[in-house]
């Protein structure tokens, strides 16, 4: 890991910027790794040092399912509620359709309706009676969804594996 984290600090800071964090994820959504890094960066300094990348990189490789529920809806909490609202479960749907090479706006939108029916939640239309409304998901939601759907950890799990793999290679 020390290897690693010293080819991709390219200022020998002794710190990864956001910069040089991203080249570890070449070709992954910008957003879900900038996300990755503010959860990596746990003193909010705006940078990464030695410790902090040891501990993220050392729980992204863990084994553990719980874990990775966890940090895939810590992941797509973009506003960290401690929900996912109808916008971050379609883009949390969307990177696992990414993740399997295809995107459409309609099956994205199907499978977040399987997943609130999953749940027996229906929508209801908003004030202008335009859109459907879902309510936000709790962390138990999502747990349940995850025992019933473990694909949805698609996107975070190609990118924690991206990460394990480029450490194994050094």
């Amino acid at each position: 890991m020390y290897k690693l984290f010293k080819e991709v600090d390219t200022d020998n800071s002794g710190e990864l910027d956001i910069d040089e964090f991203t080249q570890m994820f070449p070709g992954e959504d910008a957003a879900l790794v900038r996300r990755m890094f503010d959860l990596f960066d746990t003193d909010g300094s705006g940078t990464i040092e030695l410790k902090e990348f040891v501990i993220g990189l050392s729980s992204l490789s863990s084994v553990s399912t719980v874990d990775k529920v966890k940090f895939a809806f810590n992941l797509y909490d973009l506003d960290n509620s401690g929900f996912l609202d109808y916008g971050e479960l379609l883009q949390l749907l969307t990177a696992a359709q990414a993740g399997m090479g295809k995107i459409k706006n309609s099956d994205v939108r199907s499978r977040a309706e399987e997943v609130y029916a999953s749940l027996g939640i229906s929508s209801k239309e908003d004030s202008s009676g335009d859109d459907d409304v879902y309510p936000p998901l709790s962390y138990e939601q999502f747990v349940s969804i995850a025992r019933e759907r473990p694909q949805l950890l698609l996107p975070a799990h190609a990118l924690t594996q991206s990460a394990v793999s480029q450490k194994r290679a050094h």
